[in-house]
């Protein structure tokens, strides 16, 4: 006993003397605050060294004291830091909490919540009137009064100094209230404050976030990515990140404790807010007793009055939230009720200011199926929330829009609590668990949704309303009146979804079969979630694929990959509806792009058509009435394109799926004479491909490829934010110098070495991004990029075999077994010699070891040091694209242009293989000179040597021979492999056209897309010319252009037009002139509308425009001729009645011999 007695003294005399060293450090903080030392290029104010002192101080208390000591401490730290530094309280705080990070030593979740709540504890009176402010401020942003939410942040900002609460939150109202350009300026100047910290960093991506091309998606996967990359944030630091860019807070204890630690380095007011975030977030965790203890400990000890805090409290411990006031149900008792005009109304009186009731305003909405017309900010979130729900007929993803404004300004309660509704309904997996009092616990009232368990808060304290009716069921199953109101049955099915019961869920459901609008999604959602759980895999992608065909916005709902996931290729083949599997299995590729996926798409896809008896899809359009007609044209659109029908074994050739392809876009212009003119344009530009085909006449003579579909699927995909977002910022301008180094500095280091350009600007840091990223891909990509096509048809033996060859055929050079092990002995040519003695034959032996080892060796260095996209693993690869000034010019000069996407991209492949010209140029010179010289060398080492040994010897002519024969015949193989890397749109150009083979393609091609259409034409050419197959577009664009409009304004079914093809070999021009025959009676008003085209074209505007003139054209093909001063069109109606167009284009000649260069 007096042993243990002696242990607790030292013990605690140990205790006690960190207590004391504790108490030293702060007075010595104080101390050295107040000293008037002159300090010679102070680095730092005074005040902000104090803070990250006192901050550093506070963190490693949290690990020398233990939790009973904690509260203790603070009350004598604040007490100290009153009666001495009340001078402190006047020196502004500015940005002094958000200097970087301290790092210290992690501790267990516990120690952080104890040690956390003792420090709000004793901030209370700081926090309370903080509180007060930022319900102003929530106030007025429901209320829409965003300017003076602004300048209650600035009153804050004075009072708190600068938080990363307010800086993500002022980003987002400078968004709202001064679009792109005044949160630009806003950001610049945050920026600016510290080089280096996370200051910088959360503000420029929180900019980007806030942006409105970004798509909350993208971003997290862009931003995870960066995140994951970053070269020096820790694993703390990058959970923390996650957490305050993506919202994301970790499953694990020590990950909780990472953002709590990290968070620490900062303001008490950010300390606070984190607090509260993890503190909802821990409730959430399921069969945590122990962990659930110390929160309810800490929100006890906390001294703080928050409504958030009540409510987790509320959670655990029964007791009396009568302060807080009772939620409206005058919305709901209207929705459950089923009087949905009553509950328009009363949702449009109202200024929703809880979360609850923003929901439900969108349930009020969503019958009327409006999609928004106003802008998304949080006073009409509710309007995005019933786009979302309704089953309008529009793709937009509305749940995604609405979510990201929730992130955005998740500074604000009611938009976490609508966000955390929208994460429920946005869900990853198909049976998440609904957990709808979560969403309460960010509102500011009480109600029956808060329940989570009735049995601890009974029902019997809500009156009877329908709204207690409805939740009464979710929360118990039970009901005292029929279940004949969808809304109940929805109910009813997501109480046995809760209790783990999805047989009983689909047997309610299928009650419902076509569920109101408003509540269609949830409906679907939980149908689906009631199959999955039940296994019904077969019915579950049928209902997959028939809510997608519907092209309505709640389907953006559907957790597609995950729901589809463990459907096997039986499950597939057994449903029932003979495009659904196709279908579904289209979307789950759309998603994850797996060749497994791809694959069953394609033995689905051929399977569906012969189930239907046809041999070509477009032949469905007969068998139109037999099928669901959005699942017909979903079908045909989507799934039967180019790279499914290929490998269905139905086509022999690529140029039949091509031209069956053209079929369908015909088939569906049949169907949807709506949009009848898009799929023409498109049957018209397969006739492009088709015709530039018979130009690509060497194409297996070229290794070097890049899956070009594939890659602007890709770079459409996952690049099309930063490419919007490029077209957005590229006006805007920020006076105050900026710099993107730590945006640039996640691009690999290897990379950034080789690019000469630096941006100045946000606009040209995006596009360098998308040029970078497209580059990259373009490259190295393991499924389309260069680097994939040159492993398969060039370094996998296809080199080395093709160089070997001759010598193997005549046995001149011989393998070994291993890497290490030596070369065979060349027996063959040994036993030729007759007259060897044993030494001589020992040297000839090692002369012929020595070529092969030597000969292997020049190949193999070759093949696996230069036949490489140069990258950090392969730095002497001799492929790259230079990232020069001048590229970035030439891209930003085609950016003036209106390109789309797509467009866009393809331009970018072009410019791509012009950079990469250099270094394919490189890599022949390479082959056809430096290895030739060095083989060649090998073939003089080895005569030498044979001559040196058996000059005299019979054989000696006899090898001699061979081997000079063999010598030339490897450097013809050598000049043949030279030419693997020449790029087929190279080759393609050096193919010729005569003006009429010209016109003749064009005209057929252009014929084919306008079917039941039969004008009769003359045609006629004047002057010799010969052009490549690029010029065969300009021709067939400007003859698509000129049949279309006759068929379509002339009012003749078989009008006589007149067509001639003119080279002016002076000029250096060609013209294409079509005159046709137009219906008197419709002229008039055809003349007066080519009159308004001819005008917008001299004007110069349809630049922008060419999509805005009545689909006529004329404004496409100006923009392209004008581009040369030599260019120029003309249209209208002449004397006789006919209707002319003359489209002049100027043609850059090409030598024979820059063609070949």
């Amino acid at each position: 006993m007096e042993l243990l007695a002696k242990m607790a003294e030292t013990n605690n005399n140990g205790l006690m003397q960190s207590y004391l060293q504790q108490q030293h450090k702060l007075r010595g903080i104080i101390s050295q605050f107040k000293s008037k030392e002159f300090v010679e290029q102070r680095r730092f104010s005074p005040s902000l060294r104090f803070r990250q002192a006192l901050n550093e101080l506070y963190i490693s208390s949290k690990i020398k004291l233990t939790h009973s000591q904690y509260a203790g401490f603070i009350a004598w730290a604040n007490e100290m830091l009153a009666s001495q530094l009340s001078e402190l309280d006047r020196i502004p705080i500015r940005y002094d909490n958000l200097s970087g990070v301290i790092p210290k030593e992690a501790v267990d979740l516990s120690t952080e919540l104890r040690w956390i709540t003792a420090r709000l504890h004793g901030e209370k009176e700081k926090i309370s009137r903080f509180l007060f402010l930022k319900e102003a401020v929530e106030g007025a942003a429901i209320g829409g009064d965003y300017t003076t939410a602004l300048n209650l942040l600035e009153i804050i900002f004075d009072t708190y100094g600068a938080t990363m609460w307010s800086v993500q939150l002022r980003i987002a109202l400078e968004q709202v209230v001064g679009g792109l350009e005044q949160q630009k300026k806003y950001a610049a100047q945050v920026r600016s404050i510290y080089k280096q910290g996370l200051l910088a960093y959360v503000t420029y991506h929180t900019s980007v976030r806030n942006e409105e091309r970004t798509t909350i998606s993208k971003y997290f996967d862009e931003i995870e990515r960066r995140i994951s990359n970053h070269a020096y944030y820790d694993d703390a630091t990058q959970t923390y990140m996650r957490y305050r860019l993506k919202n994301e807070l970790p499953a694990t204890d020590a990950g909780i404790a990472d953002v709590l630690r990290t968070e620490q380095s900062h303001g008490i007011i950010d300390i606070y807010e984190t607090f509260i975030a993890v503190l909802q977030e821990l409730v959430k965790w399921e069969g945590r007793d122990e962990l659930h203890q110390i929160l309810i400990e800490c929100v006890s000890n906390l001294g703080v009055s928050d409504y958030r805090l009540q409510k987790i409290q509320s959670i655990f411990v029964p007791q009396d939230i009568n302060t807080l006031l009772p939620r409206s149900q005058k919305i709901s008792d209207f929705l459950f009720s089923g009087s949905g005009v009553q509950a328009f109304r009363a949702a449009r009186k109202s200024l929703p200011s809880d979360p609850w009731q923003v929901i439900y305003a969108g349930f009020a909405h969503a019958s009327s199926q409006r999609p928004p017309r106003s802008s998304l900010n949080p006073k009409t979130l509710h309007r995005w929330l019933a786009a979302a729900l309704a089953a309008s007929e529009q793709s937009n993803d509305y749940a995604a829009q609405a979510a990201k404004l929730c992130i955005n300004f998740r500074g604000l309660s009611f938009m976490v609590g609508v966000g955390e509704y929208l994460a429920q309904l946005r869900r990853d997996k198909p049976d998440s668990a609904w957990k709808h009092w979560v969403i309460g616990l960010n509102s500011p009232t009480h109600g029956i949704e808060d329940l989570v368990n009735p049995k601890i808060t009974g029902l019997a304290a809500f009156p009877e309303t329908p709204t207690k009716k409805f939740w009464s069921i979710c929360l118990t199953g039970q009901s005292a009146i029929e279940l004949d109101s969808p809304s109940l049955v929805l109910g009813r099915s997501l109480y046995q979804l809760a209790h783990a019961n999805p047989e009983s869920a689909c047997e309610i459901l299928a009650g419902v079969e076509d569920p109101p609008l408003a509540i269609r999604a949830l409906c679907q959602l939980a149908r689906l979630h009631a199959l999955h759980a039940f296994g019904f895999r077969h019915k579950k992608i049928e209902l997959i694929a028939s809510e997608s065909v519907k092209n309505l916005s709640c389907f953006n709902l559907f957790p597609v990959a995950e729901s589809l996931r463990d459907c096997a290729w039986e499950d597939f083949k057994s449903v029932e509806s003979p495009l659904a599997a196709p279908i579904a299995l289209h979307l789950l590729w759309s998603r994850t792009e797996e060749s497994q996926t791809a694959s069953q798409l394609r033995f689905a896809t051929g399977l569906a058509l012969r189930k239907l008896g046809v041999n070509r899809p477009s032949a469905l359009l007969d068998r139109a009435d037999l099928l669901d007609d959005r699942e017909l044209v979903y079908f045909l659109k989507h799934v039967c394109v180019p790279e499914i029908l290929d490998v269905t074994r139905l086509f022999s050739s690529s140029k039949e799926v091509l031209e069956e392809r053209r079929n369908i876009f015909l088939a569906l212009s049949d169907l949807r004479p709506e949009s009848a003119d898009d799929y023409t344009a498109e049957a018209m530009l397969i006739s492009h491909n088709l015709m530039v085909d018979e130009g690509r006449w060497i194409v297996d003579r070229t290794r070097i490829h890049v899956e070009d579909e594939a890659f602007v699927r890709w770079a459409s995909r996952e690049l099309q934010e930063d490419y919007e977002r490029y077209r957005d910022l590229e006006p805007v301008s920020v006076d105050a110098p900026q710099t993107f180094d730590d945006v640039l500095r996640e691009l690999d280091g290897a990379a950034l070495s080789r690019h000469s350009f630096s941006p100045d600007n946000e606009a040209d840091a995006v596009l360098m991004s998308v040029i970078r990223r497209a580059g990259d891909e373009f490259l190295t990509n393991a499924t389309f990029g260069l680097d994939f096509y040159l492993a398969k048809n060039v370094r996998h033996h296809s080199f080395i075999g093709l160089i070997r060859g001759p010598l193997e055929v005549s046995g001149l050079i011989t393998t070994r077994e291993t890497e290490t092990s030596e070369y065979h002995p060349n027996r063959y040519w040994l036993e030729s010699f007759k007259t060897l003695e044993t030494a001589d034959r020992t040297r000839m032996e090692l002369a012929f070891r020595n070529f092969s080892a030597h000969f292997d060796d020049i190949l193999l260095d070759a093949k696996d040091r230069f036949f490489h996209v140069r990258t950090a693993e392969y730095p002497s690869g001799m492929l790259a694209i230079p990232y020069s000034d001048a590229l970035y010019s030439v891209v930003r000069v085609w950016l003036t242009l209106d390109l789309d996407i797509t467009t866009f991209f393809r331009f970018l492949i072009t410019v791509f293989w012009i950079s990469l010209e250099q270094s394919l140029q490189a890599v022949r010179q390479l082959i056809s000179v430096v290895l030739k010289g060095a083989l060649v060398a090998e073939f003089d080492k080895l005569r030498s040597s044979v001559k040196e040994i058996a000059e005299f010897d019979p054989g000696f002519l006899e090898f001699d021979a061979e081997a000079g024969k063999r010598s030339a015949e490897v450097q013809g193989k050598l000049d043949e492999a030279s030419q693997w890397f020449v790029h087929t749109g190279a080759l393609a150009s050096q193919h010729l056209f005569t003006l009429e083979q010209i016109l003749e393609v064009g005209l057929e091609a252009t014929l084919t897309t306008q079917r039941g259409y039969s004008p009769r034409i003359n045609k006629s050419t004047t002057g010799s010319l010969s052009l490549d197959a690029a010029n065969l577009v300009f021709v067939h664009d400007v003859l698509f252009v000129g049949l279309g409009n006759t068929k379509k304004h002339s009012g003749l079914p078989s009008p006589k037009i007149d067509i001639a093809a003119k080279w002016s070999d002076e000029a250096h021009t060609l013209s294409i002139e079509i005159i046709s025959d137009c219906k008197a009676s419709v002229r008039p008003e055809k003349a007066k509308r080519a009159a308004e085209v001819r005008q917008m074209v001299s004007g110069g505007t349809y630049s922008r425009q060419t999509r805005k003139d009545d689909g006529s054209g004329f404004a496409k093909l100006a923009a392209i001729v004008t581009q040369s001063d030599r260019g120029r069109i003309e249209f209208g109606f002449g004397n006789d009645g006919r209707f002319r167009l003359e489209v002049t284009y100027a043609v850059v000649l090409q030598t024979k011999d820059s063609a070949n260069g």
